[in-house]
């Protein structure tokens, strides 16, 4: 073989695998991935639902002969949970009384574990990704104290008012979410509750902070922190810089206190600490499991016939994780460990116009709660609230994955 030959043949194979590398790394490739990841899963779980039944899963059988809808690979988990709390009465007995997946999955658990009426708040926590939750809420339909078991198996610190605010959330479908709320909203007056309590209540119960239930300590010191914020006057599009600045603080001071500190000086250090996390050059080279959920693209034509072009896309790489911390003004890359471990995902909504050095801007950068199927935060440049625009985006992006909006 003469050398031109062999020179070609190489210069081939290296474009092939020039080619390979770039879908690698393209968004198509990680939605076929993704795709085919979702359909294994969805296969996996529905032959995993006929083996239970066909080995002798008896209250899975009896659910699915009286309500098949309920018995669905996303249910399955939950059924398994319910199953293995103490029942008041026997799945046997159960007649579907309602219409609809939601409406006859209360008629189960009412029928199952429900001695005394409860809101359905509180059915929630049997979708709440922690083992502490499934038994309270058999204890709370049994008619149980919630502040007696909260002081004496929840590591949350919840007051007596606080227990009682959770169960007046009725708008909530999240326990566990329920419960953060009433960590602020039972702080103060009655008339801070409904005004500046409220927009720190919602941004706490909506940050990767508050999603999981930490050791007593570190409770403890969110309940300080919050109750401390509360008390004094500040900027809402602050609150989660502040909030983020606080944890970090305390993973390098266990013993760290809010004592004496004023909001400014709290707010500058903060500032501070989010620069500098915005310097940092040394970033691992990691990437991202896709969450699944499709990017969003859509044409806008206005009456002077300019075109604008919106897209929703996921990161999916801890270095364009931390370029967009950097370019947007904001603390984002501290959520890498929630977006690692797949409880989170962060998306960034961009809107080409043709205009400015690139024809694109970088609107917002969209949080994603992947379990609970929930958008919990959608900030702009340093922290900037969504604009009419891009909240109607952000309600087309969700319905298109069936996602709810909680921003």
């Amino acid at each position: 073989m003469n050398r031109t030959r062999r020179d070609e043949m190489r210069k081939n194979a290296e474009a092939r695998k020039a080619q390979a590398r770039a879908y690698v790394h393209s968004g198509e490739y990680a939605r076929r991935k993704a795709a085919a990841e979702a359909a294994l899963r969805t296969h996996n779980e529905r032959t995993s639902i006929a083996s239970h039944i066909g080995e002798g899963d008896t209250f899975l059988s009896i659910v699915k002969e009286r309500s098949p809808v309920l018995v669905v690979p996303e249910l399955v988990p939950i059924l398994h949970v319910v199953a293995s709390q103490p029942h008041v009465r026997s799945v046997s007995e159960w007649v579907p009384r309602a219409k609809g997946r939601t409406g006859r999955l209360v008629s189960l658990f009412e029928h199952l574990f429900a001695t005394v009426p409860v809101p359905n708040v509180v059915w929630g926590g049997l979708f709440d990704a922690h083992q502490l939750l499934p038994p309270l809420v058999v204890w709370l339909a049994s008619g149980g104290s919630f502040f007696q078991y909260a002081k004496a198996r929840l590591p949350i610190p919840l007051t007596r008012k606080a227990a009682h605010v959770t169960l007046t959330l009725r708008s909530e479908t999240s326990l566990l979410r329920a419960m953060r709320k009433a960590q602020v909203l039972a702080l103060g007056s009655e008339a801070r509750r409904t005004t500046a309590n409220a927009v720190l209540a919602h941004t706490w119960a909506a940050s990767v902070h508050a999603a999981s239930m930490h050791a007593p300590e570190k409770e403890t010191f969110f309940a300080s922190f919050l109750e401390w914020l509360a008390a004094r006057d500040h900027r809402h599009e602050d609150i989660a810089v502040m909030l983020d600045y606080a944890a970090d603080r305390y993973t390098q001071n266990e013993k760290l206190s809010m004592k004496g500190r004023t909001v400014d000086a709290f707010l500058r250090d903060a500032r501070a600490w989010h620069v500098e996390l915005s310097k940092m050059r040394m970033v691992r080279q990691s990437y991202f499991r896709p969450s699944g959920f499709k990017p969003f693209v859509t044409v806008k034509n206005d009456s002077a016939g300019e075109r604008t072009v919106w897209r929703v896309e996921e990161i999916l790489d801890a270095k364009s994780l931390f370029e967009e911390g950097r370019r947007m003004g904001h603390c984002v890359y501290s959520y890498g460990g929630a977006v690692q471990s797949g409880m989170t995902s962060i998306w960034i909504v961009t809107m080409e116009d043709g205009k400015g050095p690139t024809g694109r801007w970088a609107m917002l950068t969209i949080e994603v709660r992947n379990q609970t199927r929930s958008i919990v935060q959608a900030r702009g440049r340093f922290n900037r609230m969504p604009t009419n625009d891009e909240r109607t985006i952000l309600a087309r992006f969700a319905a298109q994955n069936g996602l709810t909006v909680a921003v």
